[in-house]
């Protein structure tokens, strides 16, 4: 029987399969399978499999414990079309908690006084920007409402008129990867037409962040510096944050 994946399980064998490439100079992908044939997996796709049956065995208890149902139904559907073999890991220093690479494309997930956040590093393009975690969510910005913005799909604060991150330059298997990665609402034309929810629960939104693989790299990094920790009291945002930790 194939153990039970994690998101940070998976996280490890990532970098286990990094290894693996530079040691072998192998393909990224035929890394991948042998870091989880050393795990006991017969391939790569077992371990999504595994982890997408997991995630919706979660979903099933949440329901039964009556969570709000738009809600675990979203949840689902962003973690069964995200493509954990999209995400390769990056090594966190500083305040730096969680660092993904998407498709070519380096994300990081920081603290700054009591605000988790996400960066887009510059890299060859030259766009970055920053957006505090939770409120936040993507939206496609027109030509026509693109007077202080590239046209494309945006991270924004809280809705188009306030873009931070531009993301346009993702896929959408890219997009809904980051939006699971991090935690981050999916465009609400998405949300409409392809989980069939007219509006998502704005009260539950912080929650996706709550159970994104980046709040378990934010837990682990609260637990590496309880100093830190100790002085983050919460914000309008998240402010129930720092009160899910107990170090």
């Amino acid at each position: 029987m194939s153990p039970k994946m994690t998101a940070t399980a998976i996280q490890k064998l990532k970098r286990r399969a990094k290894e693996i490439k530079k040691a072998l100079g192998i393909k990224h992908s035929v890394a991948l399978d042998q870091a989880a044939k050393e795990h006991g997996f017969n391939n790569w796709k077992d371990i999504e499999s595994c982890y997408q049956n997991l995630t919706s065995s979660v979903s099933l208890l949440d329901i039964q414990n009556d969570l709000d149902s738009r809600f675990v139904r979203y949840r689902e559907y962003v973690r069964t079309h995200a493509s954990v073999s999209l995400v390769k890991p990056h090594i966190t220093t500083g305040d730096i908690f969680h660092e993904v690479e998407i498709e070519g494309i380096r994300f990081a997930g920081g603290v700054s006084g009591n605000y988790p956040y996400i960066l887009r590093r510059a890299g060859i393009t030259g766009l970055m920007g920053d957006v505090q975690l939770g409120p936040c969510s993507i939206h496609l910005i027109s030509e026509t409402e693109s007077l202080r913005a590239k046209p494309g799909y945006w991270i924004c604060k809280y809705d188009k008129r306030q873009p931070r991150v531009y993301v346009g330059d993702l896929s959408e298997q890219g997009l809904v990867t980051l939006a699971h990665e991090f935690g981050i609402l999916l465009p609400q034309e998405w949300v409409n037409k392809n989980v069939k929810i007219s509006t998502f629960p704005t009260s539950m939104q912080r929650h996706l962040f709550y159970e994104s693989p980046s709040f378990e790299s934010l837990t682990q990094w609260c637990f590496a510096h309880p100093k830190e920790f100790e002085s983050i009291t919460g914000n309008s945002y998240l402010w129930d944050w720092p009160l899910r930790l107990s170090l």
